[in-house]
């Protein structure tokens, strides 16, 4: 499947407001008293807390609304869907879950895209810092 400048710049546009709005609700979750649910995935440094997956539900309902068509590997959903030539959506919904848990600054949200196993996009939003990298 190609992907033309145009449309390409409405999937960049559309993974932009997706990490912003997984960032938004980052911050939310910093400043809520109740814990946030750690669990060890595969060891003690690989944790994930019931916000990771609470962003990543977003993130990934956002990008699945703009483009159905599209495959998605995510971190916290553990699918085992395999990277091919399709297009395909790869998401770390915080990345840093170990900051994210201190509540420090160094932690993000990731969205790629790669078609034909070659990344053709990617966002980074650092929320703390409101610093957003495309």
């Amino acid at each position: 499947m190609e992907l033309d400048e145009v449309r390409l710049r409405c999937l960049l546009d559309e993974a932009v407001g997706a990490a912003q709005q997984a960032g938004n609700l980052m911050l939310e979750c910093f400043g809520r008293s109740d814990a946030p649910g750690v669990e060890e995935k595969t060891s003690v440094a690989d944790l994930v807390t019931k916000y990771d997956r609470q962003v990543e539900d977003l993130v990934l309902a956002r990008l699945r609304a703009c483009a159905p068509e599209f495959r998605v590997v995510a971190e916290e959903t553990a699918n085992s869907e395999e990277l091919t030539d399709l297009p395909t959506w790869v998401v770390d919904p915080i990345d840093g879950t170990t900051n994210f848990i201190h509540r420090q600054s160094e932690c993000c949200v990731l969205i790629g895209l790669a078609v034909r196993k070659r990344p053709v996009l990617g966002v980074c939003f650092i929320p703390k810092m409101d610093e957003l990298y495309t």
